[in-house]
């Protein structure tokens, strides 16, 4: 990867770090479960494929965001697999 792909990468990734807190109910913070939640996860999701993002990059970034959140560790299982199933690792 050139110096610029890796800047074009962490760019677009920077993107979706600002946006995946709007994948996450306001006050429960349950991943994509509202509609509204669910359509900006696929957003994410299309998005990082076409920039070629890792979606474990994506992964990582959504348990960081619960984490910061001060979210139980049964929180962030329950919620984990949901992000695991928007963003399977081995999809792009």
């Amino acid at each position: 990867m050139t110096n610029n792909q890796k800047m074009n990468y962490f760019d677009n990734l920077e993107v979706i770090k600002q946006k995946i807190e709007t994948c996450f109910g306001a006050n429960d913070l349950k991943f994509g479960v509202h509609p509204l939640d669910e359509a900006r996860v696929i957003e994410i999701r299309e998005s990082a494929i076409i920039n070629g993002i890792k979606l474990s990059d994506v992964q990582d970034t959504a348990f960081g965001f619960l984490h910061r959140n001060n979210c139980t560790s049964e929180d962030i299982k329950v919620q984990g697999i949901r992000i695991i199933e928007f963003f399977p690792e081995n999809s792009n």
